[in-house]
């Protein structure tokens, strides 16, 4: 029987930007923070909100006219909320925020470590093959492959659940499109 070449998709082969990069940054999580300056705790500052304090103090002679105020430090976890906020501030809607108020976002990330990345990116075209248990043509990326104790490829059709039922393939290899 006759072995199916799966094809590089020629129209999607580009030059990869982090080629050769044993380092990626993976986003765990951004924490939002504020500093508010106001007469008194803003209604939109409800810790059932999404609104945590970590500091705050009573102020005389610094704020607003000179008269006393409060200092709030704290993070937002709802991201809306955060949102929101922003854009009262762009819109410069003091009334609605209460005070005085500084929003930042910090940037939390993983580092994984891994093998070189490669030099191109690429898809692979299409592909149909035909399952000889069902008789039903699967695209090759959604046959199930699993390999027993790291060693056996098993070849699963998502159809029937029967395995190694397709005939054999192989994926083109970009070395022998691209030659350096």
């Amino acid at each position: 029987m006759k072995t199916i070449i799966v094809k590089i998709d020629r129209s999607t082969i580009r030059k990869n930007p982090d080629a050769g990069n044993t380092q990626s940054h993976i986003l765990r999580e951004i924490i939002y923070l504020f500093n508010f300056l106001g007469s008194k705790k803003p209604r939109w500052m409800k810790e059932k909100d999404g609104v945590f304090l970590e500091s705050g103090e009573q102020i005389s002679g610094k704020s607003i006219s000179a008269g006393t105020g409060l200092i709030l430090k704290g993070r937002i976890t709802n991201e809306e909320l955060f949102r929101k906020l922003l854009h009262l501030i762009e819109k410069k809607d003091y009334k609605k925020i209460g005070g005085e108020l500084t929003l930042s976002a910090e940037h939390k990330y993983d580092t994984i470590n891994h093998a070189p990345s490669p030099e191109y990116l690429y898809d692979y075209e299409k592909t149909f093959i035909k399952c000889s248990n069902c008789k039903k043509e699967i695209e090759v990326n959604h046959v199930v492959v699993d390999y027993i104790d790291d060693e056996v490829c098993v070849e699963i059709c998502p159809k029937c659940h029967e395995y190694n039922t397709f005939p054999k393939y192989v994926y083109e290899k970009i070395s022998e499109v691209v030659k350096s």
